[in-house]
């Protein structure tokens, strides 16, 4: 391919720039620098920190207050999966929800 000069692109987060040749390279790399390398991409998830969830405990405190602490908590797919089937079977939902672009955009 001398001569030519192979397509760019340009990440819209942090500016890297990569090869975009559909027939040469793919969009691989692109997904890849986005779930791995690129450190300003909104939507990257890091399987290893945990997330901070509020446990409200009301003890009746001071003007009846709501007095409560953080916890760390790890997101379980495993469990998630399991809860949902028990949602599923207790409130006798149809299977269908699940499918509805509401419940997968969330």
């Amino acid at each position: 391919m001398e001569g030519k000069d192979e397509p760019r692109a340009e990440c819209n987060y942090c500016g890297k720039d990569y090869a975009c040749d559909t027939k040469n390279h793919g969009t691989s790399n692109k997904w890849s620098h986005l779930q791995q390398q690129c450190m300003k991409y909104p939507y990257r998830v890091d399987k290893r920190q945990k997330i901070l969830s509020f446990e409200p405990k009301n003890e009746g405190g001071e003007y009846g207050l709501t007095i409560g602490k953080l916890k760390a908590v790890t997101l379980s797919v495993k469990e998630a999966r399991k809860e949902l089937a028990k949602m599923v079977i207790i409130d006798e939902l149809p299977f269908r929800i699940v499918e509805g672009e509401g419940f997968k955009n969330h």
